[in-house]
């Protein structure tokens, strides 16, 4: 396989393949398989592991089997029968001599890396470099997969892009980029809205652009998210920068025993909030699969 042949792999939204321009057609059972050892790179992937990911609902012998066609399927492909590496009849890697680039590792090792430098400190090749990281986030990861590893991984790089951009907001806001750092800190708001940091980052930088009014109004943004989908005030430091922006001389919140008791009211308010949902969602979740499996049941009696 010549370098001109190597595939391009984007896991950001839905997973795809091109080479020499080109798309490359996927059968459906070769993205799950294409993504999984791309998440797991780290390692070599026994067969086992990875037929029971994607074929948890049937029996072992049966999801090794489909493994077994699908890796056939895709070492049959001409642009993608090097792409996996079966060297070892019990241990799957992807080969990276035919994995040309890959969107979420050059995402996250270039974000990881510049992370580690405090936002001021960035210089302008770290700069750039972060911007095109979170250039590269299209969507979240393989969005269409309701599978455990993938919406695990999902949420790390999603993670990971939200901080990307809160460092380029203060990046931005530290290069005197006022402009910049406000279209960081709304697309970081808009993704996140319940992030109070970005709330009171964008506050901040509005208020140093003598914009004092967007800064009030991004408060009641702030406030109406809360209460709408958590039914909690925001946090003392929030507010406590609001009376600030507003001039009141005495905060509503003033000692620091009592900032640091309204903020724990606040996270215990989140915390079970958030566990209510995660319960509700929980059981709307086990309803899906049981409807899902009785299905595949009717489908494949065998």
């Amino acid at each position: 396989m010549t370098a001109s042949t190597r595939l391009r792999i984007r896991l950001f939204g839905d997973l795809s393949l091109t080479s020499r321009g080109e798309a490359v057609g996927l059968a459906t059972s070769a993205a799950p398989i294409i993504g999984y050892l791309i998440v797991h790179r780290d390692r070599a992937v026994p067969r086992g592991e990875l037929a029971g990911a994607l074929w948890p609902e049937r029996s072992d012998m049966r999801a090794r089997r489909c493994l077994s066609t699908a890796l056939w399927r895709i070492k049959s492909h001409a642009a993608m029968h090097e792409l996996i590496d079966c060297s070892h009849h019990e241990m799957l890697r992807v080969n990276w001599r035919a994995a040309r680039w890959v969107d979420t590792v050059m995402f996250e090792r270039r974000a990881s890396t510049i992370l580690r430098t405090a936002p001021e400190m960035l210089d302008e090749v770290q700069y750039r470099q972060l911007r095109a990281a979170v250039a590269l986030y299209r969507s979240d990861l393989m969005r269409s997969s309701d599978q455990e590893w993938a919406m695990i991984e999902r949420q790390r790089l999603r993670h990971l892009h939200l901080d990307a951009l809160f460092h380029l907001a203060h990046a931005a806001e530290a290069r005197g980029d006022m402009q910049g750092a406000i279209g960081f800190g709304r697309q970081l708001s808009a993704l996140e809205p319940l992030r109070e940091d970005a709330h009171r980052l964008l506050m901040r930088i509005y208020v140093s652009s003598g914009n004092r009014a967007k800064a009030i109004e991004q408060y009641r943004i702030c406030q109406g998210e809360l209460s709408t989908e958590l039914n909690v005030d925001p946090t003392a430091e929030t507010q406590a920068l609001f009376a600030t922006i507003i001039g009141d001389a005495q905060p509503s919140v003033a000692a620091p025993e009592d900032r640091r008791a309204a903020s724990l009211d606040a996270l215990s308010a989140r915390v079970r909030y958030a566990r209510r949902a995660i319960a509700a969602a929980d059981l709307r979740l086990v309803d899906a699969l049981t409807l899902v499996q009785r299905a595949q049941r009717v489908a494949d009696p065998f």
